[in-house]
């Protein structure tokens, strides 16, 4: 608007964009997810698949998923996709070594800001255990005329736990 007499003035539309920045995290649906699987299960075996969001738009919201800070026991075992955080056995588990697993993932945007989850794995036994019998004395021969005399002493152990190992 102008101080002439008649006042004149113009008009101008503008366009504003906001640009995201990248200010948000990326979150995990669940912080905690708790897993049982078979001992059995075969490599390649889909453990569980977590899940994080991050608000931010564009690269700032991309998410790539990692194992985070794990031991080399769990980086044998378990592999993560980093693009859609499945999490598969990479080699065969064995209740009988390790009965649990506590695995922590690490979601992180393009910009350096992460989120963590953990998921505690617990290993189901099967059944994959023969008895084994442990002869400890043997009498031999046995006379016919000896009455109530050990035979044999031995015994019986299996690897197996529960019901499996009775």
């Amino acid at each position: 608007l102008d101080r002439g007499s008649p006042p004149r003035s113009g008009t101008a539309q503008v366009y504003i964009e906001v640009v995201d920045v990248n200010d948000n995290a990326p979150e995990f649906e669940q912080p905690f997810y708790r897993v049982q699987i078979s001992e059995d299960s075969p490599i390649g075996f889909l453990v569980v698949k977590v899940s994080a969001t991050d608000v931010d738009t564009g690269v700032n919201g991309e998410i790539s998923y990692s194992l985070f800070q794990a031991s080399d026991e769990i980086s044998k075992t378990f592999k993560v996709d980093s693009l859609t955080g499945e999490i598969e056995l990479k080699k065969q588990l064995d209740f009988e070594k390790l009965q649990s697993y506590e695995v922590n993932i690490e979601a992180r945007d393009a910009g350096g800001f992460s989120g963590k989850c953990t998921i505690l794995i617990q290993v189901m036994d099967v059944n994959d255990h023969a008895p084994e019998v442990t002869m400890s004395a043997f009498t031999s021969p046995i006379p016919e005329n000896a009455p109530e005399t050990v035979v044999a002493l031995f015994s019986v152990s299996d690897l197996d736990s529960g019901e499996n190992g009775e």
